[in-house]
């Protein structure tokens, strides 16, 4: 992985530690419209593919229609826009990670499956002016991954080339992205699932640890 010269990193489950946070505003939204909560581990495999697609994951399976999908999922988003703050935080070792690259002179970036105003505002909140060179979230120009579609506009936004890339991911999904864009996919194992789903989805390597990043970059 020598020749990588920019970092795009998954966002939940990832960067930030958001399954506290996400897992208690779907559910206050599921609540709201007369539905059972899901326990907060459930949610490590209904988040991933956006908010619409967990809202139906977590939803009873005879309540799965798209008229009580979409309800739920806008009420989510109200709610979420207010609580998004709470409980969530970078994991251990993230910022020390991007404090190395950026002195190393990696370009970084951010692609999410959440809404783009939410990616945006969550990074401006949790890291510091400048730490990212783009951040994209789902919007209409841009699918949900595993689409590759997002990750060739940050190519284009950082002027680097798709082989210099690599994907920091920690769910089937981001593997899945980084195969159909043909580049390397680093699985992340501290997120949401596990080393195995990373493997079979196609992760190039795994990682147990933000900074192990470094070492298979080739750095100190």
């Amino acid at each position: 992985m020598k020749h990588i010269r920019g970092i795009v990193f998954d966002l939940d489950g990832t960067l930030l530690d958001t399954l506290e946070t996400l897992a208690a505003a779907h559910n206050e939204a599921l609540a709201r419209h007369g539905h059972p909560p899901r326990p907060v581990d459930a949610y490590r495999y209904y988040i991933g593919n956006g908010a619409r697609k967990c809202v139906e994951r977590s939803l009873p399976q005879d309540a799965r229609d798209d008229a009580t999908i979409d309800a739920v999922t806008a009420s989510f988003k109200v709610i979420y826009d207010d609580a998004w703050r709470r409980g969530t935080q970078p994991y251990e070792g993230i910022p020390e990670l991007v404090t190395r690259l950026r002195e190393r002179g990696y370009a970084l970036a951010v692609l999410s499956n959440k809404d783009h105003p939410f990616t945006e505002k969550i990074i401006e909140h949790f890291f510091d002016d400048g730490t990212f060179d783009a951040v994209q979230g789902h919007s209409d120009a841009v699918p949900h991954k595993p689409s590759p579609v997002g990750i060739r506009h940050i190519a284009d936004t950082l002027d680097l080339p798709l082989s210099a890339l690599t994907l920091v991911g920690d769910t089937r999904v981001d593997m899945e992205t980084a195969v159909a864009a043909g580049i390397d996919g680093v699985g992340a194992t501290w997120g949401f699932r596990d080393a195995a789903e990373l493997t079979e989805a196609g992760a190039t390597c795994l990682i147990d640890h933000p900074v192990a990043l470094c070492s298979q970059l080739g750095i100190s």
